[in-house]
């Protein structure tokens, strides 16, 4: 006689197993929720960033497109827009377009600026949502600088503070420095005569009219690194001067020879004051 005998489930066991089962399979469907909803919630955040950035740095919101220019009487109002113009051609970081008034960088245009003109003193300020706002001071010229076809700003110490721009009429306010010879074409804060020698300068024409009834003309040089320096008058002669000696000694030799000799007989070409204790002229 066979005996067989079958293994019968506990039904406790039973309901155990499969009440495990179910809590496990829920718990992996809501781990896989839980990742698929945390991918989406990235791509929100992604695409509400790359949206932010569109907005803020590309959008026409904020394109910069009114300028507001005070300060200049010297350099023009529309030689600074020029310099705005091309300085938001580049882009900042090399992606970044400076025509958006966020990316526009104060700084590194007050820098681009000085390249070309050495004003005392430039402020930059945005505004919301278009604008510029850019006050320039210039420093005070005394002289305009005539080199290559080209006027040249000439400030109070002797330096190039950057090309004239301004209106033909206004020249008059300034002396006048002739290059006969250009060197290359001059760049901003050279300095083109030493403070003594601007200071002398200023207070020539006054001096020469006060002390010998002559009215100053221009200034001339031979080239920028000649240290001759020629005063025409009115009369169409002129004095000639070494930068590198003591320009009021000279000019008191001048005066010498002037009231002594000259002031009834003219010379027709130079008188040369250069040598301390001997006056040439022709």
């Amino acid at each position: 006689m066979r005996w067989s005998y079958r293994y019968r489930k506990n039904p406790i066991s039973a309901r155990k197993a499969d009440t495990v089962g179910d809590t496990r399979r829920a718990h992996g469907q809501k781990q896989l929720f839980g990742k698929k909803l945390g991918s989406y919630s990235l791509m929100l955040v992604l695409d509400a960033a790359l949206l932010i950035v569109y907005v803020f740095l590309y959008s026409p919101l904020l394109v910069i497109d009114q300028l507001h220019i005070s300060g200049g009487e010297n350099v023009s109002e529309a030689v600074i827009q020029t310099l705005v113009r091309d300085y938001n051609k580049t882009l900042r970081f090399g992606i970044i377009p400076q025509t958006n008034l966020l990316a526009f960088s104060a700084s590194s245009f007050k820098d681009y600026v000085s390249e070309q003109f050495d004003f005392e003193e430039i402020s930059v300020q945005k505004k919301l949502f278009h604008t510029l706002t850019i006050n320039v001071k210039e420093k005070s010229p005394f002289a305009l600088f005539y080199s290559v076809d080209r006027k040249f700003l000439i400030e109070k110490n002797g330096f190039i503070a950057g090309e004239y721009t301004g209106d033909i009429g206004n020249e008059q306010a300034f002396q006048k420095i002739v290059e006969e010879v250009a060197l290359g074409e001059p760049k901003v804060a050279d300095q083109l005569v030493s403070p003594d020698t601007a200071l002398f300068m200023q207070g020539f024409p006054a001096k020469l009219s006060g002390d010998a009834g002559l009215t100053f003309s221009e200034w001339t040089i031979p080239s920028r690194d000649s240290q001759r320096l020629h005063a025409r008058v009115s009369d169409g002669w002129y004095i000639v001067f070494q930068m590198q000696k003591d320009l009021t000694q000279q000019y008191q030799n001048f005066l010498t020879i002037w009231n002594e000799k000259l002031a009834v007989n003219p010379p027709s070409e130079y008188v040369d004051v250069r040598i301390t204790d001997r006056v040439f002229f022709k």
